[in-house]
């Protein structure tokens, strides 16, 4: 339904209040720095992320017809080739993680102290420290980070991987001990996913968690024989602590929440990892589910995190790494029906398209057409975008993007999104649903680089707030949650331990 000509001139009016004094201010900010470094900064007017007034000045005056959205595009796709933001470096290095290639070196010829500094910090933020650290130790001296940067993050990159290598020989001498006793131990979510990593050791998380494949109390009693301590958790798990490591023993999956939909989610999941075996991890006892089971449980688990308190770049990581390795090994078929019952859909496809656009995940991929939303998989569209040369192309954000059909929302629809893009809306036609996935594109982007509290050391208010917060975001991102707002609000207080 069109607006009313007044609100128009209301929002039109505020449109260019907000990107012109933003507009002012960065001008200012730009000729201040640009005299006292001699560095040219112009750019930092018109980059995403950070700059986000911009951006949003940018965006409106785009939908509301003052600039057109080629012109929209163009500029952000320039922010990006010219590595101005940490953010558009950062997705340019786990680009290349992606794709296995080395960083271009003349992209980070400008890169300033400053800047290294604050992509270290978001590097951190996101939980892929040890992965960017990968790509910079290719870059030569004189366009590498600080010396004195260089060596912390080597020593962070370092300490990550000793104590990832800890946790997996303590995880894998607690899978030969219950292998003995003929109790198969098959990891989940993290340990299962660091796999598919270049240098598994650098892919970070905390606890482990299997699966005993229906054996769940004779593997607490064998594990309890051996020293092992046994706690009860919630009705999803328990917890298992040996030699320091925790160990979540699911007797689910998800947290199911006893609701319908959560309920046939659930036995979807126990049908698929017993519908094939699990493989083993290298030469341990511990056991990695099929790719089929993988898919479903990734995307379900990082929606419920997206949905509850904001995913981070690592997650994105994941899904990315794995569709690169497991692709052709999934059941497409088969698993379509159980996301789309999950109403995981939508968020899978969402993934992928920030997999192919933004994280270098190659465009020859075996995806179906329904779930990568015609940027890529077979589609023509994003195959000039994932292999070029060009400053990474799609896959760092490079320039040319959108002329590719893969760089922003209205080209998106452009480019061909088979039959899956409907399940996306309520809308069947291509472009409705291809505009809806690169609007909740934008809005997740935003969320994972718009900063998130920490709960350590929170007060009662500090909580309170965090609380309201989260009620807002299970409102505001809705459309993308697999269960009503209602439900997800009643659920965090019936069932939740987050509150």
């Amino acid at each position: 339904m069109a607006l009313p000509w007044n609100t128009l001139i209301i929002y039109n009016a505020l449109a260019l209040l907000l990107f012109y004094a933003i507009a002012v201010s960065k001008i200012v900010v730009w000729i201040y720095y640009s005299k006292k470094s001699g560095k040219n900064y112009w750019l930092v007017l018109c980059v995403p992320g950070k700059n986000i007034g911009v951006v949003l000045g940018l965006k409106f005056a785009a939908n509301f017809g003052l600039i057109s959205l080629e012109i929209w595009h163009i500029v952000i796709d320039l922010s990006f080739f010219f590595m101005k933001t940490p953010d558009s470096a950062l997705f340019y290095l786990l680009s290349c993680v992606v794709k296995g290639t080395a960083p271009e070196a003349s992209l980070f010829a400008n890169m300033g102290a400053g800047e290294w500094d604050a992509l270290y910090k978001l590097a951190k933020d996101q939980g892929v420290t040890a992965l960017v650290f990968e790509k910079l130790e290719s870059l030569p001296a004189e366009v590498a980070p600080p010396k004195q940067l260089m060596l912390q993050w080597f020593s962070h990159t370092l300490s990550i991987g000793k104590q990832m290598e800890r946790k997996y020989l303590v995880a894998a001498d607690f899978a030969e001990r219950l292998a003995a006793a003929n109790i198969p131990v098959v990891v989940l979510k993290g340990f299962a996913i660091a796999a598919y990593y270049p240098q598994p050791l650098h892919r970070e998380c905390g606890d482990l968690d299997c699966y005993m494949l229906g054996k769940m109390a004779e593997g607490e009693a064998v594990a309890a024989s051996f020293g092992a301590v046994v706690e009860e958790a919630n009705y999803k798990h328990s917890h298992i602590k040996y030699k320091g490591l925790t160990i979540e023993n699911h007797k689910y999956f998800t947290s199911f929440n006893n609701t319908a939909r959560g309920k046939g989610t659930e036995a979807a999941l126990k049908q698929l990892i017993f519908a094939q075996a699990p493989a083993r991890w290298d030469n341990s006892a511990l056991l990695r589910p099929n790719a089929t089971f993988n898919a479903l449980f990734l995307a379900k688990h990082a929606l419920r995190h997206f949905i509850d308190e904001a995913i981070c770049l690592r997650h994105m990581m994941d899904w990315a790494l794995f569709l690169k390795a497991e692709a052709a090994n999934v059941d497409w078929q088969l698993l379509r029906p159980h996301l789309e019952a999950s109403r995981v859909l939508p968020f899978a496809q969402l993934l992928t398209r920030i997999s192919l656009r933004h994280l270098g995940l190659p465009a020859s991929t075996p995806l179906p057409d329904w779930l990568s939303g015609g940027c890529g998989g077979s589609a023509t569209a994003s195959a000039s975008c994932a292999g070029s040369s060009e400053v990474a192309a799609c896959s760092g954000g490079g320039a040319g993007v959108s002329s590719a059909g893969c760089g922003g929302s209205a080209s998106a629809a452009d480019s061909g999104c088979g039959d899956g893009a409907a399940a996306v809306g309520s809308s069947t036609n291509c472009g409705d649903g291809a505009e809806r996935l690169a609007r909740w594109e934008e809005m997740l982007l935003a969320d994972t680089f718009g900063g998130h509290p920490s709960m350590a050391g929170e007060s009662f208010f500090m909580k309170c707030k965090r609380i309201l917060r989260r009620f807002r975001r299970i409102y505001r991102f809705r459309d993308l949650a697999d269960e009503t707002p209602a439900t997800l609000i009643w659920n965090a207080f019936a069932f939740s331990s987050y509150l």
